[in-house]
């Protein structure tokens, strides 16, 4: 998400200081297009492709969610935002007719309606806020959703959920949103990364400790725990197409 920061600079007197503005291809120069998508110094925290390649999602740092088409990056949709918080992850379902997002605000019980969301692009706003019940046994105070991810072909997502410093993922019916599992990921640490395949067979998960696990995406057996991979927190984390090798980083 860093590499948006300073995207505005050296663009064209004609870019507007209040809205989106597209400044001019170079195509002698070999230069893409650019596209400002805040008016400010707000960053993008998060960016998703959906099935075909012709929409890009974006999550801002200000909590909004945003919708671009592509290649031309032209806004189709600002669908809202979360208000407490920045985005921390997003994904499409496979239909491509909503998303999932996760933000970094506190979803305690005394502040139901935070956290992580379901958005409806065909209706253009927010349809739903994820609650899994085990928050309100936890009692704990400092609860923040990290990652979010769609089963390629069956109703399932996965979040990934801090809960006062412990990590964990939770597996949700897509079509009820209601909790099917979950499981401790890492139990002193938060997660700091969380991706899951292409298959929707495995779950990378990142610690802020550095260290790195993947399990199985549907019994959440252990697969494979790295302790120590990197020397502190994992910031980003990818599959490659074939599901079999994670790449992270620090």
């Amino acid at each position: 998400d860093g590499a948006t920061t300073g995207v505005g600079a050296g663009a064209s007197s004609s870019s507007s200081s209040s809205g989106w503005t597209i400044e001019a291809c170079h195509h002698e120069l070999g230069l893409p297009a650019r596209v400002h998508v805040t008016p400010d110094e707000r960053e993008v925290k998060c960016a998703a492709f959906d099935t075909s390649g012709a929409r890009l999602a974006l999550g801002l740092e200000s909590g909004e969610v945003k919708i671009l088409s592509w290649p031309s990056m032209d806004v189709e949709m600002e669908l809202g935002a979360h208000e407490k918080g920045s985005v921390t992850d997003i994904a499409w379902s496979p239909d491509g007719t909503g998303l999932l997002t996760t933000s970094a605000e506190n979803a305690t019980t005394s502040n139901i309606g935070r956290g992580a969301a379901v958005w409806s692009l065909e209706r253009g706003e927010r349809i739903r806020t994820l609650f899994d019940e085990s928050i309100v046994k936890s009692r704990a105070s400092n609860i923040v959703f990290r990652g979010a991810a769609f089963a390629p072909s069956t109703n399932v997502a996965w979040t990934g959920l801090n809960l006062d410093g412990q990590g964990w993922v939770v597996k949700w019916d897509t079509k009820t949103w209601r909790v099917l599992g979950r499981s401790s990921m890492f139990r002193n640490e938060p997660i700091s990364g969380f991706p899951v395949n292409a298959q929707g067979t495995l779950i990378a998960a990142g610690s802020c400790e550095g260290h790195v696990k993947v399990i199985d995406a549907i019994k959440f057996t252990q697969i494979k725990y790295i302790e120590g991979a990197h020397m502190m927190f994992v910031t980003t984390m990818a599959w490659n197409p074939r599901g079999n090798i994670i790449l992270s980083g620090s």
